[in-house]
């Protein structure tokens, strides 16, 4: 995270300079999420629900990092919000040696939750997310709420029938 807002802010900054306005984004941030739960969309809240209700495991993968990030931490968000009843793991950039796209983000969840790639769907709304679920030779729901997912045309050619693209969540149904 230093080193993107080191970027944004052009790269001429002191340490010290950094810090504080790292500290200033961390604080607005976490006012933010404070109050999460008024910015969760309804159709991923819907989605999520029907999830636990019909008993599957939700892990929430993220290359967010937890540490340093108070209440902006994946784990926090998580704990502290309605999502605390249906999300079963977190794993955080900074809790595991891979990231995603990298398959191997999530190796050691799945072998100790004896999963086999057709038993996961990856649902996200980045490149990353599409390419985490090639990578792990399973299938992948991405949300284009903007009508689009930036850098798809990065992907190997052949996705196509394994990544599906909705306009928002409310049109995935996991019974599919």
């Amino acid at each position: 995270m230093h080193e993107t807002l080191y970027a944004l802010l052009g790269g001429n900054l002191s340490e010290d300079d950094l810090e504080k306005y790292f500290t200033m984004f961390m604080e607005k941030q976490g006012v933010y999420y404070e109050t999460a739960t008024q910015y969760l969309l309804d159709d991923a809240l819907l989605l999520i629900e029907s999830c636990r209700k019909a008993g599957l495991k939700q892990v929430l993968v993220t290359n967010r990092q937890h540490a340093r990030h108070g209440n902006a931490s994946p784990h926090y968000i998580v704990a502290s919000t309605v999502l605390k009843d249906a999300i079963h793991h977190v794993l955080t950039g900074d809790e595991v040696e891979f990231r995603k796209p990298d398959a191997r983000v999530l190796e050691s969840y799945m072998k100790e939750n004896k999963l086999k790639p057709d038993e996961i769907l990856v649902i996200g709304d980045q490149f990353v997310d599409a390419q985490l679920a090639l990578n792990l030779g399973t299938r992948a729901i991405l949300v284009g709420r903007q009508g689009h997912i930036v850098n798809l045309d990065k992907l190997s050619e052949g996705w196509e029938p394994h990544i599906t693209i909705v306009p928002n969540l409310h049109e995935v149904s996991i019974f599919k």
